[in-house]
C-alpha cells in the first residue's frame, strides 16, 4: 500500500466571510454546501473542506493548488492570523477496512468524500484549538506579572487607567474566543448521518480535543482571577482616592473654621 498521499490542516483567521467566498470560488472549481462547510473539488478529484471558522482542510493537494487556494481565502478572512497553524497527516486508502488512524496514518475506504468530512471535522476543530491554546497562552504570559507583583509587593504597579487597558485587553481576548467555542461542539453534521458519528468521536479522542477543552476551561479560569484581582485593585485604589478626596475637604474645612 502506498503511503504518499498527505492531509493538511491550515488555520488561517478567526473566521472566512463564507457566502462571499462560495460564490467567488463557484467559477473556479466544482463546491457544494454541507451545512456551513464549503466543499471543493479540484481537477483531479481532491478535496478540501472550509470551515467558517478560519480553518481549511485539503486532503493530497499538490503545492501550487494548495498555494492558489490559501491565497483565494485570504481575500475573504476575518482578521487573518500572522502565524498560520499547520497540522499535517499522511493517509491512504484501502477498501478492505473501515476508517481508523494508526501511528499516524489515516487510512480511508474507497469513495471517501462523507468520511474526509467526518476526520476533517475533527482535524479543524483540533487545528483551531490550537489556537485557542496559542492565544490564551499569551494573554497568561503577558499578564504573569500582575500575580507576580501581588505576590511580591501586594499590590499591581498601574494606575487606574494602565488597570482599566489591562481588563479591556485580556476581556477582548477572552471573548474572542468564547464567542467561537461553540465550534468545539459536535457538528450538526455528524447528528444528520449518525453512521459517521463514531468515526467522527475516534478521531476527536485521538486529537485529545475533549482533555484539551478541559485544560483550556482550567486557563479560562485563571484568566478571571487575574481580571478580578485587577477589579479589586481598581476598586481599592479608587475607596483610597475617595478617602484622601474626603481627607483633604476635611482639612480645608477645619482650616476654614479656624480662619473664620
Amino acid at each position: 500500500m502506498n503511503i504518499d498521499k498527505k492531509v493538511y490542516a491550515y488555520c488561517t483567521a478567526q473566521s472566512y466571510k463564507i457566502d462571499g467566498l462560495y460564490d467567488f470560488l463557484q467559477d473556479k472549481y466544482k463546491i457544494s454546501l454541507v451545512r456551513d462547510v464549503i466543499v471543493v473539488e479540484s481537477d483531479n478529484k481532491n478535496l478540501a473542506f472550509i470551515f467558517s471558522y478560519g480553518v481549511c482542510v485539503l486532503w493530497n493537494f499538490d503545492y501550487e493548488s494548495e498555494k492558489r487556494l490559501l491565497e483565494h481565502l485570504l481575500k475573504f478572512t476575518t482578521k487573518p492570523i500572522d502565524e498560520h497553524i499547520v497540522e499535517h497527516f499522511a493517509y491512504h486508502i484501502d477498501d478492505k477496512v473501515s476508517l481508523s488512524i494508526k501511528h499516524d496514518i489515516i487510512i480511508l475506504p474507497q469513495n471517501p468524500t462523507l468520511f474526509c468530512l467526518a476526520l476533517s471535522h475533527a482535524l479543524a476543530q483540533s487545528i483551531k484549538l490550537s489556537w485557542f491554546e496559542t492565544s490564551i497562552a499569551k494573554v497568561i504570559q503577558q499578564t504573569s506579572y500582575i500575580s507576580e507583583s501581588m505576590a511580591n509587593d501586594g499590590k499591581i504597579p498601574l494606575s487606574r487607567k494602565q488597570i482599566a487597558k489591562e481588563r479591556g485587553r485580556i476581556f477582548s481576548e477572552k471573548s474572542k474566543i468564547l464567542l467561537q467555542y461553540d465550534l468545539l461542539d459536535t457538528p450538526e453534521f455528524i447528528w444528520e448521518h449518525p453512521e459517521l458519528e463514531i468515526f467522527y468521536l475516534n478521531f476527536a479522542r485521538y486529537f485529545e480535543v475533549k482533555p484539551r477543552v478541559e485544560l483550556l476551561n482550567k486557563k479560562f479560569e485563571i484568566l478571571q482571577e487575574i481580571m478580578e484581582m485587577l477589579a479589586d485593585e481598581q476598586n481599592h485604589q479608587h475607596s483610597s482616592m475617595l478617602e484622601w478626596i474626603i481627607i483633604i475637604l476635611i482639612l480645608i474645612e477645619i482650616v476654614l473654621v479656624f480662619f473664620h
